[in-house]
């Protein structure tokens, strides 16, 4: 079902037959977290602050400074990016 819905936002493409299979559908460089995110866990809209305490005021804005960071942070990481730290942590562990 996660790949037709990433096949669907053409993040990843299939090709059929024997060797067939899927491939990412642009190159790792242009593809963000957020995207692959996005699509398998759309965003909820955004509700009008409701909060009537002044405590739970400032967890809700708290929690959208959370937010707003982690989606910074999905927005600006790539594919390409997880590969590379990846393998520099690959490398850290198995030199000698």
């Amino acid at each position: 079902q996660i790949l037709l819905q990433l096949k669907a936002a053409g993040l990843v493409a299939s090709t059929r037959g024997a060797s067939g299979g899927y491939h990412l559908g642009r190159p790792p460089e242009r593809i963000t977290i957020a995207d692959v995110v996005n699509v398998i866990d759309p965003p909820e809209p955004t509700r009008a602050d409701d909060a009537r305490t002044p405590l739970a005021r400032a967890v809700h804005v708290v929690w959208a400074q959370i937010l707003s960071a982690q989606k910074k942070i999905l927005e600006t990481t790539t594919l390409a990016d997880l590969v590379a730290r990846s393998q520099a942590e690959y490398d850290i562990i198995y030199q000698i």
